[in-house]
């Protein structure tokens, strides 16, 4: 009986502790399951691109522009080149063309001011170990300065204005640092404010380019956007997460202009309900798990966004409000989803992923707007004339040994990239920098004359003679529609034979006597007078002692009344 007893303790013993044992392990397993529930994520940026259509209206139609940049010549005498930010002032999608676009876009940059401009001088003492003392003094230039205003406009080829803005101003004081020289320190300030106006106008005509294209242009515009990924590899989820986040970021990154939105809303579409579906599971009191929550509907937003599913990502955005945490992630989000939404709206055929073809790109064949007028402010305020169909070159002149500020003006369609030569038969016409304009040199009796050449960004630009008007002439010896005859200033130190130029009118290129043998300059004459083969017998041929001047005249004459 007694042994019964002790068995039946015994086993009522062993029988409680095994529940003990079985209440700890259930205990250990909860703590296990509650610890698995605390998620760490990360976000990501992921790089892709889509196709804004135009904000304001669709003007697939109208594919070309023009755009002109009018600088104050304050602009230009700060050593600012305007006209190297032509390239960047752009209406994307369109087709830039020097006159008579679909579009003029119109920048115009008024005056920085810069007043109060003073120079602190400092000076300080320093003394050596041997007492030997020392005084330095620098110069450390300020002025107060109030940007360009700049203002620029937009119109159609119609004359209808469609953009008048302008750029804010800004204003401030402006230092450098200290220099061991008052000149120094001026060339420091100099510099600085020629930077600071460069930067300035560089800023502005990026900000017009953008708001013009977002209003009327046909722009590719870069994103990165955010997607979540699960961090903490020990949670349940982990394994599907990630596939998601991999998969989905996989389809993401490879958007573009002529994406197939199809393909892309059902390629993305098992990932958009995982997420949503494991977000649903989660109870929004779930302080643990709301990390996880909020990350799985920002991802579902994200892929419904893109997918163009925007009914979806409004029931996400409600979803996420509902979590009451407030993320400027989510704030930027609902900014696109909005712009996003509005060029949907406009454009339901098209949507983010069209691919639009800028065709022949064919200017209109009449435009309304006064061209010529605005062309007329730019040779205004540049002192060089300009058309939208030249091009304005500055750099340095090398003339007889001497550097000298000049700037070309060029046919576009006569630049090349490369060094090549310039013939003032093709047009081009050189002026020459007098300390406040730009000043065109003399057609005729100018210093300029053939061996001088232009540099402009390290380009060797050579100066030819193809008319002859470009010489150093000191005589007219004779002068007609057919022919012209100058005497030419030697370009030697010690002349023996005097320069000589005929230019027949008919002929790109001139004779020239120089230091040739008379049986070489009689050969070269006949061959140039090939279409009047007895001139040289008939002029040279006469017995009578005459000068150059007159030998010559009766070149011309000759040729003038007597050749066909």
């Amino acid at each position: 009986m007694t042994a019964y007893i002790r068995a039946e303790k015994l086993k009522i013993y062993a029988m409680k502790d095994l529940k003990s044992f079985f209440l700890c392990i259930a205990i250990l397993l909860t703590g296990i399951h509650a610890q698995a529930q605390k998620a760490r994520v990360t976000d990501e940026n992921l790089g892709f691109s889509y196709l804004q259509l135009p904000a304001s209206s669709n003007t697939s139609d109208l594919n070309t522009y023009t755009a002109v940049i009018i600088a104050d010549k304050s602009i230009k005498q700060l050593g600012v080149n305007t006209a190297s930010y032509n390239d960047n002032l752009t209406l994307h999608g369109k087709n830039k063309i020097p006159s008579g676009g679909h579009y003029l876009l119109e920048v115009r940059i008024g005056a920085p001011t810069f007043s109060g401009r003073t120079v602190d001088k400092q000076t300080k003492t320093t003394e050596s170990k041997d007492g030997k003392k020392t005084t330095t003094t620098t110069y450390k230039p300020r002025c107060i300065y109030k940007s360009a205003p700049i203002t620029y406009k937009l119109v159609d080829y119609k004359n209808n204005l469609l953009i008048d803005e302008s750029i804010a101003n800004s204003q401030g004081t402006m230092t450098t640092k200290a220099q061991r020289s008052q000149e120094s320190a001026n060339a420091e300030l100099n510099k600085e404010i020629r930077n600071r106006v460069s930067e300035r106008i560089f800023d502005a005509i990026n900000s017009i380019s953008n708001h013009v294209s977002y209003q009327y242009g046909y722009q590719v515009i870069p994103v990165s956007t955010k997607l979540y990924r699960l961090k903490t590899d020990k949670h349940p989820e982990f394994t599907k997460y990630d596939k998601a986040f991999t998969g989905a970021s996989k389809i993401l990154t490879s958007l573009q202009p002529g994406t197939d939105a199809a393909s892309i809303t059902e390629s993305l579409k098992p990932h958009v309900e995982y997420w949503e579906k494991l977000a649903a599971g989660i109870s929004n009191d779930d302080k643990k798990a709301s990390k996880l929550k909020f990350a799985s509907l920002y991802n579902a937003a994200v892929l419904n966004m893109w997918s163009q599913q925007m009914d979806a990502v409004k029931n996400n955005f409600a979803k996420l409000e509902a979590l009451s945490k407030k993320d400027y992630q989510v704030d930027l989000l609902k900014k696109m989803s909005d712009r996003i939404t509005s060029q949907l709206n406009k454009y339901p055929e098209e949507g983010l992923y069209f691919s639009y073809e800028l065709g022949e790109a064919r200017p209109p064949e009449t435009v309304e707007y006064d061209f010529e007028a605005v062309m007329a402010d730019v040779q205004s305020t540049e002192s060089i004339p300009r058309t939208g169909e030249q091009e304005v070159l500055r750099g340095k002149l090398f003339q007889k040994g001497e550097e000298v500020d000049a700037a070309f003006v060029l046919p576009i369609n006569d630049i090349s990239g490369g060094a090549r030569s310039l013939e003032p038969s093709k047009g081009f016409k050189i002026y020459t920098y007098n300390g406040t304009d730009y000043v065109m040199l003399p057609s005729l009796k100018t210093s300029l004359r053939p061996g001088d050449y232009f540099l402009v960004d390290d380009m060797k630009y050579e100066i030819l003679d193809a008319d002859g008007k470009y010489w150093d002439i000191k005589e007219i010896y004779y002068e007609s529609e057919k022919i012209q005859c100058y005497g030419l200033n030697s370009m030697n130190k010690r002349p023996i034979f005097p320069k000589l130029l005929l230019k027949k009118t008919s002929a790109s290129a001139a004779w020239q006597r120089g230091l040739m043998s008379e049986e070489k300059a009689m050969a070269s004459l006949q061959a140039y007078f090939n279409d009047c083969p007895d001139l040289v017998d008939h002029v040279f041929g006469e017995e009578t002692d005459r000068d150059t001047k007159t030998i010559f005249r009766s070149v011309g004459e000759y040729y003038t009344n007597s050749c066909k």
